[in-house]
């Protein structure tokens, strides 16, 4: 009996200092390194590219919503960045500020609709509009980079977001937008 209590007080114990996991708001940081790239860093790309692209005279003055593919993002950094994380950000700001002004394409599940569009050619499935798929206006692309410098204690970190459209006709680059920052950290204090 004495064992039994012995054992249930170390697991107690063991279960008491396990750590702890508690709920937090979406959007706030919680690093161990605050030079890291930061939930707060994409909201903040993301919003100023999408404002920055939806003003395009190629896009506000369009007589039909423009249609644009995304081309893969390129992470050139120093750090590990979730790019297609990133560039579906991108894409959810841009279809929520876009006020119907642009298309996206669905390249990812390209396979998958042509399969769908196949059985509706075939009768298989039905249809209330044209089986055609759109071809893509515009491409957007863009690359992460970052320089880092580190002596001692202290620790820079210079980072830019760079995205540019691309006329899928013409290969002219239309519109190239960037948002850097830079992060100061020394043990103890950080600036951003």
């Amino acid at each position: 009996m004495r064992n039994v209590a012995w054992v249930c007080a170390m697991l107690l114990a063991v279960l008491g200092c396990s750590g702890k996991t508690s709920r937090m708001e979406v959007g706030k940081d919680v690093v161990s390194d605050p030079t890291a790239v930061s939930v707060q860093d994409f909201e903040t790309v993301g919003q100023q590219m999408a404002r920055s692209l939806i003003q395009l005279p190629q896009i506000q003055n369009a007589a039909q919503p423009p249609t644009i593919a995304f081309l893969p993002v390129e992470n050139r950094s120093n750090d590990f960045i979730d790019k297609q994380a990133f560039q579906e950000k991108m894409r959810s700001l841009l279809v929520q500020n876009g006020n119907g002004k642009l298309l996206f394409l669905d390249r990812q599940h390209l396979d998958e609709l042509k399969a769908e569009r196949d059985a509706k050619d075939a009768g298989q499935l039905t249809s209330s509009g044209d089986a055609k798929f759109y071809g893509a206006d515009y491409f957007l692309t863009g690359v992460i980079s970052s320089i880092n410098a580190a002596g001692g204690s202290e620790k820079t970190v210079f980072r830019r977001y760079a995205f540019r459209l691309t006329d899928a006709r013409t290969s002219v680059i239309i519109w190239e937008h960037e948002y850097e920052s830079q992060v100061y950290h020394k043990r103890g204090m950080m600036y951003r």
